[in-house]
């Protein structure tokens, strides 16, 4: 577990059909390709309740018969959740002329309420973004269009029968069968693909399927008259570092925990190493003694040495709300750094909301920054534009799990972050653009409701995740760090301090020691990123590219002449690395599946007593779910 999940590509199994190749993964095709040339992320099929859950299978009956460039592959997936209890059988068939048959036949065991079943098909945007696609529709006319350039708010494409894309000098073709389809783009989730599904949106939802009924549909994939293109693999991964046109590193903040208890004397300590920038605090003015809850976050932020973020949750009597916060606040001696204003009960701040809020609380707090936007994804502000309200910045939150969750998507989806902070800042009238928080797991349905409801179960919470405590967690948060910084952000929040989704245990154990196995003083992995970030925050962001971003990237810092390079490894292999754009000496130090209990229970560990030197010429091996600390010089 100390890797971060089971995720593993030995699991996956590779096919060819004709001079397609592809990977068949736990009842979904992922990576089909030509060659090097990707041309589609994904095809799979998905079934998600009311709430927009998607509901994991349970697969049985695989047959895989594989013979030469051909396979046909047959499966039973079971689909059991609350009343939900569905069974499908599939069928996905590869023909040597470069074709790809994937269909299935289901039955409803019980009458359930659902949003979507059937198949969905990924395209990558950042293969096909801004790139020309035509369209049959249901009623058998064309149209020429393109996939989105900048992250589209609805529906670019519908009522889908057919579409082809070129890529790689070749024409695919996509036919559906068994419902009409469209296309959305997932980078409004930070997924990084467009996707085409069946059951338009339009049709209300959700739907009530009975017991008995039958569905069936049918994908068939077709690349015509493509030649085999180069598939000779890269055996080393590129590291260039672009040495122009450094940038400052915007604020780096951490959440407070939603633990029962306040951090204690020592957790205080450990934190303040890390030199974060602000403290991110919640307020909800219409709740019975908020102010006993805000008087403890306010006393953290204060021992932690860190202005706040304030983020605060009015409701329709925001006007009464105004006036006691406004009273409570100014007997506070806090900086306040950056005030996050939102509804509890709508999407996105509300135009009337930012006028009653805004002039008082610049008054009050002249120094602030002051946000408006959402508490959930970028959706929202794509869709509802927060507008110009004598605000500072637009604000919304990330988390990768919209729609799946295993290791490889959530890699996959990180550069989807910088697409959001691309399109965010397009639409932002010139302000700002805040991203708080980020965090790895989801923390409230936004299909339900928009802030989040504390927990008060004794289940293990669906906010938590325990890759947050693994090498895993680790390296896609420095992912999340390179994608985000690297853009024009003007600050990030992450996590929480401490606790179960935090970035240590804290002197509490595990509150669910089965599912969430740590004692207390254990730190996690993702604490080493942030320490090594923020100790060289003065420091300016290089740009670095990896010549496969889905194994291994790198966060580049830089005062003009020496360099302070943060190397991470996704992957469950090893992978050798080659860096452009230093000279010298590279001096390393490593955390890795080697030293990390060593790690975990030493929060001063730094690796200095195995730090090593390598010549920058040289292949620098990268162990599995492994972080990299260097240090070289720069390159002109």
């Amino acid at each position: 577990m100390l890797h971060g999940g089971s995720d593993s590509a030995d699991k996956r199994v590779r096919l060819t059909a004709g001079n397609l190749s592809m990977f068949y993964d736990k009842g979904s095709l992922r990576y089909i390709s030509n060659g090097r040339t990707e041309v589609l992320r994904m095809i799979y099929f998905a079934l998600r309740n009311m709430d927009w859950l998607t509901i994991v299978p349970e697969i049985s009956d695989e047959n895989l018969n594989v013979n030469g460039n051909e396979f046909i592959i047959t499966y039973k997936a079971e689909y059991q959740s609350g009343e939900i209890h569905f069974r499908a059988f599939f069928s996905i068939e590869g023909k040597n002329d470069n074709t790809v048959i994937f269909s299935f036949e289901g039955e409803a065991l019980s009458s359930f309420m659902k949003n979507r079943i059937g198949f969905c098909l990924l395209h990558p945007s950042d293969h096909y973004a801004g790139k020309p696609c035509s369209i049959i529709h249901t009623d058998g006319t064309a149209e020429g269009t393109v996939f989105p350039e900048m992250i589209s708010p609805h529906q670019p494409f519908m009522n889908i029968r057919s579409m082809s894309w070129q890529t790689g000098g070749d024409i695919y073709t996509a036919d559906f069968q068994g419902d009409i389809f469209e296309t959305e783009d997932q980078r409004n989730w930070t997924d990084t693909s467009f996707k085409t599904y069946s059951g338009p949106l339009s049709i209300p939802f959700p739907t009530r399927i009975e017991k008995g009924s039958v569905i069936a549909q049918k994908i068939i994939l077709k690349g015509e008259n493509i030649s085999l293109r180069d598939s000779k693999n890269l055996k080393r991964i590129i590291i260039t570092i672009e040495p122009e046109n450094g940038k400052k590193m915007p604020p780096v903040g951490i959440s407070s925990s939603t633990r029962p208890q306040p951090l204690t004397d020592g957790e205080i300590k450990v934190l303040r190493s890390i030199q974060f920038d602000h403290y991110r605090v919640e307020i909800f003015p219409d709740s019975p003694h908020w102010q006993s809850r805000a008087d403890t976050l306010f006393n953290e932020a204060e021992r932690l040495i860190l202005p706040l973020e304030l983020v605060i949750f009015f409701d329709n009597n925001a006007r009464v709300q105004l006036l006691t916060l406004r009273d409570w606040l100014s007997g506070r001696k806090n900086e306040i750094a950056v005030i996050l204003i939102f509804h509890k009960n709508e999407a996105v701040t509300p135009g009337w909301l930012s006028e009653l809020v805004i002039p008082g609380m610049r008054e009050l707090c002249p120094g602030a920054r002051i946000g408006i936007g959402t508490n959930a994804s970028f959706v929202e502000i794509n869709r509802v534009h927060p507008g110009n309200r004598g605000n500072d910045m637009i604000c919304y939150s990330v988390h990768p799990q919209e729609h799946s969750s295993d290791n490889l998507t959530l890699v996959e989806n990180l550069s989807g972050q910088a697409a959001t902070a691309a399109s965010a800042t397009g639409i932002a009238d010139d302000k700002g653009v805040w991203i708080s928080p980020v965090t790895i797991q989801r923390r409230f349905n936004p299909n339900r409701e928009f802030y989040e409801i504390p927990f008060s179960g004794i289940e293990f919470p669906p906010q938590v995740d325990i890759r947050l405590l693994s090498l895993f967690g680790a390296c896609w948060t420095a992912g999340s760090l390179k994608n985000l910084l690297e853009s024009e952000v003007s600050g990030v929040t992450y996590f929480e301090a401490a606790g179960e989704r935090g970035i240590l245990q804290g002197e509490y154990d595990s509150r669910w020691p089965s599912e969430f196995p740590v004692s207390g003083g254990m730190v996690f992995p993702v604490f080493f990123v942030f320490r090594f970030l923020l100790l060289n925050k003065k420091l300016k962001l290089l740009r670095t590219l990896s010549s496969d971003s889905h194994s291994a990237e790198c966060l580049t810092l830089s005062d003009g002449r020496k360099l302070m390079l943060m190397m991470f490894n996704y992957t469950a292999e090893k992978r050798d690395v080659t860096i452009s754009g230093c000279t010298g000496l590279l001096r390393i130090r490593t955390l890795s599946l080697e030293n990390y209990s060593e790690a975990a229970w030493n929060s001063k560990w730094t690796g200095a007593e195995k730090e090593y030197t390598l010549s920058c010429t040289k292949t620098l091996s990268m162990e599995p779910f492994s972080l990299k600390f260097i240090e070289a010089r720069l390159w002109r």
